[in-house]
């Protein structure tokens, strides 16, 4: 599926009009993560945001200790 139809497809962009959902899927990158791979850390400067188009992802919290409090899988 071409990035255009994915995001028609999905609720964040309902009520976009097809000249706006034409300027986000240009301005969108697509990439491919390997299992386990970091994609984003907290300390990290935000610059757009991330949508799924297949897999999971693994939303986490490192504590002092390096004990793993996972946030949203």
């Amino acid at each position: 599926m071409d990035i255009k139809a994915f995001l028609r497809s999905i609720p964040l962009s309902k009520g976009l009009s097809e000249d706006h959902l034409k300027k986000l899927a240009e301005s969108a990158r697509d990439r491919v993560y390997r299992s386990g791979q970091i994609i984003i850390s907290e300390k990290d400067e935000i610059q757009g945001f991330f949508v799924l188009m297949r897999g999971k992802v693994k939303m986490f919290k490192r504590s002092i200790d390096g004990k793993e409090q996972i946030l949203y899988l």
